[in-house]
């Protein structure tokens, strides 16, 4: 009798708290899930960003190979032959190039842009200006990829140009160090046309890489980044990352100019910028100054810090640490 009542009134349900309990559990673990998704998600989009900038240096490589042991042009944009003319007649230059030069210089400048991002009679490489967007914001078409030197190197794949990690929908994610690949200096302009004693100080940089062999440590050399360039891509629609990337490869005393951020990395990955060296290797780069991504919001900004060093360090290492010692 004792058994049949117990078993007649026994629980066949759970409680109001145990419910609660349980559905507490579920919802942890399922957070928990996505975290771990989202984290994969991120790393394996940095494994492609990472796998993009292999392809660029392994393309510029390539290129060598079969051109003459030319490497990449880092520049977006022609070079102009009175800019060279203008620059050979500065005293720093002169080293490095003379009059005779001048006219091959610009055709093999020109010859291996790697992206060929500017529109000429009859070919649009950038949107039209009828956009209604300022000229230094036209958005990038693929044709500026496909006409470029590095195309043919990168399996004709548009989408190898642009990093996932990119939150902006620029169509070109890269830029390529200023410093490699060059005739003459970092894209071949600075010291024309401006009266900034500034400019005239930075032909010191005049330093041809066009070669390999002029690079003295290629796997301490950056080759390619993700570049944020304002001015050019913030926009909407979003325009294009102009000429190379660019920074002073060393610190001048007294000059607070040689401690400018011309040019900014694309900080997508947790603060993190990434990067190609010239033998090919890759590396995600953490910052070290919390508030450096919120400084840099515009180009030419003066902010010292173990972060512009690191990158100024890598410009051009074993050619143009010591220019300003004298």
């Amino acid at each position: 009798m004792t058994l049949a009542r117990w078993t007649t009134h026994s629980r066949k349900g759970f409680s109001l708290v145990e419910l609660m309990v349980v559905v507490a559990i579920i919802g942890i673990l399922a957070s928990l899930l996505l975290v771990s998704i989202s984290k994969m998600e991120t790393s394996a989009y940095m494994s492609t960003d990472l796998s993009h900038h292999r392809m660029i240096a392994k393309a510029s490589a390539t290129h060598a190979t079969d051109n003459e042991n030319r490497l990449l042009h880092p520049r977006t944009e022609e070079t102009n032959q009175n800019q060279i003319n203008d620059m050979v007649g500065h005293q720093f230059v002169r080293e490095i190039i003379d009059n005779e030069m001048i006219d091959q210089a610009v055709i093999d400048a020109n010859k291996r842009l790697w992206v060929r991002a500017y529109d000429e009679s009859g070919i649009i490489r950038l949107t039209d200006a009828d956009t209604g967007l300022p000229e230094t914001s036209r958005q990038e078409l693929t044709r500026a990829l496909s006409d470029g030197a590095a195309w043919q190197y990168m399996d004709g794949d548009p989408s190898i140009y642009r990093s996932p990690l990119d939150p902006t929908k620029i169509t070109r994610s890269y830029s390529l160090n200023a410093f490699v690949g060059t005739e003459l200096c970092p894209d071949e302009w600075f010291g024309t046309g401006y009266t900034d004693p500034f400019y005239n100080e930075f032909a010191m940089y005049a330093v041809g890489t066009p070669t390999l062999s002029r690079i003295p440590q290629p796997s301490n050399t950056f080759f390619s980044i993700t570049e944020w360039d304002p001015g050019h891509n913030s926009s909407v629609p979003p325009g294009r990352n102009h000429l190379g990337f660019m920074l002073h490869p060393n610190q001048a005393t007294g000059y607070a100019n040689y401690q400018i951020w011309h040019d900014i990395p694309g900080f997508w990955y947790d603060g993190n910028y990434t990067i190609s060296m010239v033998d090919g290797s890759t590396k995600s780069v953490p910052v070290t100054d919390p508030n450096l991504v919120d400084e840099l919001d515009e180009h030419r900004v003066v902010y010292d810090g173990a972060d512009l060093r690191q990158i100024q360090g890598w410009m051009l290492p074993g050619v143009l640490e010591y220019r300003f010692d004298n």
